[in-house]
C-alpha cells in the first residue's frame, strides 16, 4: 500500500525495489517486464534506447512477447530466441507473414498439422480445398493476416486428413500444399469450385471469410447448377472468425453448411459431420472409434454390441 501511495523507502520486494532504482539507473530494472522498463525509460532515461531495454529484459520476456518482439529484436540486433513448438499454427503463420517463413517454422507447421490430424476421427480419400486468397482475407489492421493465417492452418490440417488433397485458389489455379500465399484481388469462388469439382473429390472444403464480390451470389448459382446436374459432392464452408464472431459468419449459400473456426485444431465434430455426408459407412466407423473408449469403460458391455449393430 505504501508503494501505491508513492512511499518507496524501505522496499524489500525485489521487483518493487528494481522499479524504484530503475528511475535512477536503467540497468537496475533488468528484473522488470519489458513494457514496465520501457515506460520508465521514456520518462526518466530519454537518452537511452528501446533496444537497450530489450537487451536488459530479454530473459524476462513471456512466450507471447518473445514472438511478438522479433521484429524489434532484429532491428535492434538483440538475440531473442523463441521455441516455435510453444505456439499454435495460426500464431506461427501470422509471424511468418511478418518475419518470413523459415525452415524451422515450416517444419513445425507441418508437424502440428500431422499431429492434430492423427487425433481427429476422420479420414478422406480425396479432399478438395478451395482457398480464398482475396484481399479481404488480410483482415482488419488490428488483427492483420489472421483470417488468411487461419485458412492456411486449416489447409494444412485438412490436407493431412486425406489420402490425397487438391488445393485450388479463388481464381481456379492449383495452390501449393504448404507455404504462404499473399492475399490480393477480388473474391471469385465460383471458378475455384468448378475447377475442384472437375477433379471429383469426395468432399469439398471452402475456406473463406464469406465475402464474395466477383460477382456476389455466383457461388450459390454454381452450387444449384451442379446439384441439378446430379453432382452431390458434399461442400462445406469453413470461415475464419474471432471468438466473438462465431455466431455471425457470412454464408455463401443456403445449401452449403457453414462452420466458424477460430482454432483449427478444434474442428473435430465439424469434420465428422463432413465425413458422414461423404461416406456414411466411414463416418459411422469414425464415430464408433470416438465412443468406443467411453463404452468400454462402462460395466454394461452389451452397449458395445448395440452400437456396433446400429452402425453396421
Amino acid at each position: 500500500m505504501r508503494f501505491i501511495l508513492g512511499d518507496e523507502d524501505g522496499l524489500t520486494l525485489r521487483r518493487l525495489a528494481a522499479y524504484r532504482d530503475a528511475k535512477h539507473d536503467l540497468t537496475a530494472g533488468r528484473l522488470l517486464p519489458f513494457e514496465t522498463l520501457e515506460g520508465l525509460r521514456g520518462r526518466f532515461h530519454r537518452d537511452k534506447t528501446s533496444a537497450q531495454v530489450l537487451e536488459l529484459t530479454r530473459n524476462q520476456l513471456t512466450a507471447g512477447q518473445k514472438i511478438g518482439l522479433q521484429r524489434k529484436a532484429a532491428e535492434s540486433d538483440v538475440a531473442v530466441e523463441f521455441d516455435p513448438a510453444k505456439y499454435d499454427a495460426v500464431r506461427l503463420y501470422v509471424y511468418a507473414y511478418e518475419m518470413g517463413l523459415s525452415e524451422a517454422i515450416r517444419a513445425e507447421l507441418l508437424r502440428k498439422a500431422r499431429d492434430t490430424a492423427e487425433r481427429l476421427p476422420v479420414r478422406f480419400e480425396h479432399a478438395g480445398i478451395l482457398l480464398d486468397v482475396s484481399a479481404s482475407m488480410v483482415g482488419h489492421e488490428t488483427q492483420a493476416r489472421r483470417p488468411i493465417s487461419v485458412a492456411l492452418a486449416l489447409r494444412d490440417l485438412l490436407a493431412e486428413t486425406a489420402e490425397r488433397a487438391t488445393i485450388v485458389t479463388t481464381d481456379g489455379r492449383l495452390a501449393p500444399a504448404a507455404g504462404l500465399i499473399e492475399p490480393a484481388g477480388d473474391t471469385s469462388l465460383a471458378a475455384g469450385l468448378v475447377a475442384l469439382l472437375r477433379r471429383a473429390p469426395d468432399v469439398v472444403f471452402v475456406l473463406t471469410d464469406g465475402y464474395e464480390n466477383a460477382p456476389a451470389g455466383r457461388f450459390a448459382e454454381v452450387v444449384r447448377a451442379v446439384r441439378r446436374l446430379g453432382v452431390q459432392t458434399p461442400i462445406h464452408q469453413l470461415s475464419p472468425v474471432f471468438a466473438a464472431e462465431a455466431r455471425g459468419i457470412r454464408s455463401l449459400c443456403d445449401a452449403v453448411p457453414g462452420l466458424p473456426v477460430s482454432k483449427p485444431e478444434a474442428i473435430g465434430l465439424g469434420l465428422l459431420k463432413a465425413l458422414f455426408e461423404a461416406d456414411v459407412d466411414r463416418g459411422a466407423a469414425a464415430l464408433l472409434g470416438m465412443v468406443r473408449p467411453a463404452i468400454e469403460g462402462n460395466r454394461d458391455a452389451r452397449r458395445i454390441e448395440e452400437v456396433q449393430h446400429v452402425v453396421s
